[in-house]
């Protein structure tokens, strides 16, 4: 049986993918190669790979091949939800300075 592992990350061109193909055996709860486990619950469920900041966002999640271009998409989905999130966290911190801290300093 196989598996794929889609890994989707924002660069500055763009979204980047990679496929993997995994080879597993089915258990009654999981999916087994090399001594790993995937836990079927994992099958298209977003999952962070590295680090998740303003900078860097890449996520990976475990697919069936039938299912390759609604991972992609959901991937892709989730990036573009945090990087509005992002902004919106930025704009507030903005917002908040430009109010208090800007009109607070004195200069002599």
């Amino acid at each position: 049986m196989e598996l794929l592992k889609i890994n989707i990350s924002l660069v500055p061109d763009g979204f980047y993918s990679n496929i993997y193909k995994i080879e597993v055996k089915e258990t009654e709860k999981s999916y087994v190669f090399l001594g790993n486990r995937i836990s079927k619950d994992k099958i298209m469920k977003i999952d962070t790979d590295t680090v998740e900041n303003h900078k860097v966002i890449m996520y990976h999640t475990y697919c069936f091949d039938h299912q390759k271009d609604e991972a992609i998409n959901m991937l892709v989905t989730h990036c573009k939800t945090k990087i509005i999130s992002y902004k919106n966290s930025i704009d507030e911190k903005i917002a908040h300075i430009d109010n208090h801290y800007i009109k607070n300093i004195k200069t002599k």
